[in-house]
């Protein structure tokens, strides 16, 4: 394997989550995000810069393109879990902002279409393929991988979005827990540069109720679970208490919660 492409699975990798900050099973509505299964993926934009560079290269190796399928497996995987949470939320009695929250969505999940892709990639490998296979192969690739991505301006809707739902005193219980899987599955799916992700952290005071932390994506999960929610930037985090968590009579996260210590320096 030539050396560029060995450090671009590994920069792939290095932005995908981890154990413990992965995307969910998200079977029932009536979950917690407690019963989320981690997976390891990376995102479509950091397989896409991998595909960009085999296209450049003229002789693409068996070796390479089992990386890739190993790599296109994960994203499907995630892509199946999003389109779940999507699912569930198309069931729900919609307000505005979830209806403009699925559209925004929906393009970028095509879960079927990668395992079409996949397939032919499995194909290609089982035999001899030739160079030319390879490369019409890999411009379908990176056409729907192109289709998968969000631009920044998106992923800030998005997540404004997801944050209005979740504060709207409207939002039912039920609503606020599919969100949270909703956003530990897109997190997991778009991936992050930085590996980190910015939450708005339950404090357990009523006078400031919320402040902005950046934690680790293996911290993501446990902070969700104690009623940490999406940050989103430019935007204060609420001054009012949102939904319902596991927490002491007091108000205060429970032992195993930590009250947040220890995660926002992102470890």
């Amino acid at each position: 394997m030539k050396k560029p492409f060995a450090a671009a699975v590994v920069a792939a990798l290095a932005i995908a989550p981890v154990a413990g900050a992965g995307v969910g099973s998200v079977a029932t509505p009536a979950s917690s995000t407690a019963n989320v299964q981690v997976s390891q993926s990376a995102s479509a934009s950091a397989i896409l810069q991998l595909v960009v560079q085999l296209r450049a290269s003229t002789n693409v190796t068996t070796a390479q393109l089992q990386q890739l399928l190993t790599l296109l497996q994960g994203l499907e995987t995630s892509q199946t879990q999003l389109q779940n949470v999507l699912t569930q939320l198309g069931n729900i009695q919609a307000p505005t902002a979830l209806t403009q929250l699925l559209s925004l969505l929906q393009g970028s999940v095509q879960p079927a279409q990668l395992q079409s892709l996949i397939t032919q990639l499995q194909t290609l490998l089982q035999g001899q393929p030739t160079q030319a296979q390879i490369q019409q192969f890999l411009g379908s690739l990176q056409t729907l991988l192109g289709q998968l991505q969000l631009t920044p301006a998106q992923m800030t809707q998005i997540l404004t979005l997801v944050q209005q739902l979740f504060t709207s005193q409207t939002t039912s219980s039920q609503l606020r827990q599919i969100l949270r899987h909703l956003f530990v599955v897109f997190i997991g799916n778009e991936g992050t540069q930085s590996g980190k992700v910015t939450l708005c952290h339950r404090t357990g005071s009523a006078k400031h109720p919320y402040h902005r932390i950046t934690v680790s994506m293996n911290a993501m999960l446990a902070h969700m679970r104690h009623g940490d929610i999406p940050a989103v930037a430019g935007t204060a985090c609420p001054n009012h208490l949102v939904g319902t968590t596991a927490t002491t009579k007091t108000g205060k996260h429970t032992k195993n919660g930590n009250n947040g210590k220890g995660h926002g320096k992102g470890k």
